[in-house]
């Protein structure tokens, strides 16, 4: 272990109160307090390797002034400041830790942020315990940006992991920052990961979360490691999806088949849309889908019928579905002469 000189590096400015005054408050300055805390009390990252941590900022007393973040930095570890958000008399900030690449030394470092009052005698200076470790670990590559709509799903996204020097399982999950609301999740496929691969990223977004920018990113965990590829996720008006049958009605003769194209129209839906029959089908017919699910704008329809099923009409339920896809079901009469 060892200890390193800090450098005053990173920092950022966030008010609350809305003029240009740079004491603001009520009562007596005395009881204004200025309070300043890590979502986390510790991280672990090894050399190259980068990680986030929510720093939450709180005034009390009356105090509603402007207040400066300063992060402390060392050699081979800078830090930086971003995504400052005020909401009443609390300022949440995300602190980005970066560890060089030129070095294999394990330590282990206190590293302050400073929440200074501007123009009033205020401060709060708590310290995070950051551990940087050598670079057998495991490192998450993934978009730095990514839109998705409300109430819905991201098309599929190759994550790259990468790992050495053990052998553990690796667990993927969605991680949230600076008050990202908790509707934003994702699934990974496979997950957990046991060796250097791909997994599949799907990031679902609930109808109840407001359109907007939030800071989340990648995580991983596992063999007593943690790191996290961060990622801009804005958030869109939500999706919308039409379905049309090109043959409707559609006869089929026994001991045939024939096909509809269900022509799919979407509108910020980027995801695929798994197409079903949710009504029940008569003895000796049967229908498939291709593609299914479908990336594109089609999806065909293949209705087949048995020499010994029943002549007359009947109606299928064709329906969408699929992560973040509205459920849509329209009717398609098919007949068997």
């Amino acid at each position: 272990m060892r200890f390193l000189p800090l450098l005053l590096l990173a920092s950022a400015a966030i008010g609350c109160g809305g003029t240009s005054d740079p004491v603001q408050g009520t009562g007596n300055p005395s009881l204004w307090t200025l309070t300043a805390t890590f979502a986390r009390s510790s991280i672990t990252l090894q050399h190259g390797a980068t990680d986030t941590v929510t720093v939450r900022v709180t005034r009390g007393g009356g105090f509603t002034g402007t207040v400066e973040i300063l992060a402390d930095s060392t050699p081979g570890l800078s830090t930086a400041i971003s995504n400052v958000v005020t909401t009443g008399t609390t300022t949440t900030a995300l602190l980005t830790l970066s560890a060089g690449t030129g070095s294999d030394v394990v330590y282990t470092i206190p590293i302050g942020v400073h929440a200074v009052a501007t123009g009033a005698e205020l401060h709060s200076d708590p310290t995070l315990e950051v551990t940087v470790t050598r670079k057998n670990g495991f490192w998450t590559t993934a978009p730095a940006t990514l839109s998705v709509p409300r109430g819905g799903a991201s098309g599929p996204i190759n994550v790259h992991f990468t790992k050495t020097g053990f052998t553990d399982p690796v667990t993927l999950s969605l991680a949230l920052f600076n008050g990202a609301p908790a509707g934003l999740t994702a699934t990974f496929t496979p997950n957990p990961v046991v060796q250097d691969t791909n997994s599949t990223m799907t990031v679902l977004v609930d109808a109840s979360v407001p359109e907007g920018t939030y800071s989340v990113g990648t995580r991983a965990n596992g063999g007593g490691y943690q790191g996290t590829a961060p990622m801009t996720l804005t958030v869109t008006p939500g999706a919308t999806l039409t379905m049309v049958a090109g043959t409707n009605p559609l006869i089929v003769v026994k001991g045939a088949n024939n096909v509809s194209v269900i022509t799919l129209t979407r509108t910020n839906l980027p995801g695929l849309i798994t197409m079903s029959v949710t009504s029940t089908l008569p003895a000796g017919i049967s229908v498939s889908f291709g593609p299914n699910p479908a990336g594109g704008t089609t999806s065909s329809m293949l209705v087949s019928a048995t020499a010994g099923s029943a002549s007359g009409s009947f109606v299928l339920s064709v329906s969408s579905g699929g992560p973040g896809v509205p459920v849509v079901t329209i009717p398609v009469t098919v007949t068997v002469p």
